[in-house]
Parts: structure tokens; sequence; C-alpha cells
């Protein structure tokens, strides 16, 4: 996308410069070599501007870079899971996926009906990776499972497929334990955040404190629903970490 910006920005310039210039200095060598100059210095400009603004407005990376799709607060509900070990499980989880320095990174936490934590993770120094249009992610993740006072660390993959602009499904797969996690994920809206905390919005839900304030307030406003869905045959747990 932002190849073909450049491309069309570039030539209306070199076309307009094309015009000034033979408008002041008519059709002389002289009128080329300032077209050529204004043309070039306009293109280096544009390629600089469409570089670096992405990295310094969400709003901007969402629209020229594919990947922005992704940036900002998605919540995870299983669907499946591979073996059931009791009321310990997860129902829900809260992922974020944050751009810094020119690189995307995913944390999360998994929270039972009542909105505790009961896993979290990130993805590791190896980074998130994008494909098939920017509408898949996936990540290598390590996190601990919290199990009463048992913390458990655990590593593993996980990926997500955006089948619209705020919704797909993903499976998580955790290294040296076979219980893979179907579960669906949806963005963050603006009604999950009503009456949380004044002035919310979907992207205040950024960091682990506010992520996990966050899942206190959605349980609260989804009990019965996910109390439903705690009845899920599962495996130690929802989603990464576990």
């Amino acid at each position: 996308m932002v190849a073909v910006i450049v491309r069309v920005v570039e030539a209306a310039v070199a076309v307009l410069a094309g015009i000034a210039t033979t408008a002041r200095f008519g059709d002389s060598n002289t009128a080329k070599l300032v077209a050529v100059s204004i043309v070039g210095a306009a293109a280096l400009l544009i390629e600089i501007g469409l570089k670096q603004a992405p990295t310094r407005s969400r709003w901007i990376r969402k629209r020229l870079d594919p990947r922005g799709l992704f940036e900002g607060a998605w919540i995870q509900t299983v669907t499946q899971v591979a073996q059931n070990t009791g009321p310990e499980s997860s129902t829900f989880a809260v992922l974020i996926v944050n751009y810094s320095a020119e690189k995307y990174t995913v944390h999360g936490a998994a929270y039972d009906a009542a909105g505790n934590v009961r896993s979290t993770w990130k993805s590791t120094k190896h980074g998130v990776h994008f494909s098939e249009g920017d509408r898949s992610m996936s990540y290598e993740w390590e996190g601990k499972a919290l199990l009463d006072t048992t913390r458990l660390d655990r590593k593993g993959f996980a990926w997500v497929q955006l089948v619209s602009d705020d919704g797909g499904e993903g499976q998580a797969d955790h290294i040296a334990i076979d219980a893979p996690v179907i579960f669906n994920v949806r963005r963050v809206s603006r009604k999950d955040v009503e009456g949380w905390k004044p002035g919310a919005t979907p992207y205040l839900v950024k960091d682990p404190d506010d992520r996990d304030s966050f899942a206190l307030h959605y349980a609260s406003h989804s009990s019965g629903a996910l109390s439903a869905r705690s009845q899920i045959p599962r495996a130690g747990g929802a989603l990464p970490g576990y």
C-alpha cells in the first residue's frame, strides 16, 4: 500500500513540476534540470515521510501498514481444548498487541469467569510475524500459569487469523504439553469499556495493570456467558501461559 501511494504521488509531482518549469523556463535544458531536481527532492521527502509517519501515529499506521490492523486490545474466548483438568481453567483472555520501536509485541493474560488471573504471557525476542496479506499473526510466547500459590513456566506458539477487521479465530499450542487450545477473538469495543473508568476507550487497555482492571470489569458484566463457557472441557487453562 505504501509503495503504491509513493508511486502515485511521485507521478503527480513529476507532472506538476514539468508544467511549472516549462511555464517558467520554456522547453529548455534548464527547465528539464529544474524539473528533475524538484521531482528527486520531492520523492525523497515523500519516501521519508511515509516511512516515518506510521511510527508516530496509530491512525496513520492502521491505514498505511496492514499489520496495524492487529494493534490494540482483543478478547479471546475458548471454544475447544484437548483435555479436562477441572475448575482451575480460564474462560477468556485479554490480548494486547502493541507497537513500539518499529516492531510489534504481544502480551496477555487469561482469566476465570470472575476475572481472576490464571495465566500471563508475552511474545519472545523472536518477535511477532504476519502473513496472508497481514491478516494472520503468529508468535512464540513464554509465560506463567498461576495455580493457587504455584507458578508454572510455560512456552509455546500461537496464531490468530482475522476473518474481519474486528474478529477471527486462533490457536495456542504448548511446548511439551499436548493441550492445543482453540479460541475466537474479537476486538475490544467501546461497549465493552462502558462504565469501566471515566473517559475510557478501547485503546486505554494497553499495559498489564489496565488489562487486569478491564478484565475484572468485563467479567462482572459478562458473568452469565462466562459461567457457561467455564463448563467447556479444557486442559490446564485455556490460553497461552497455562
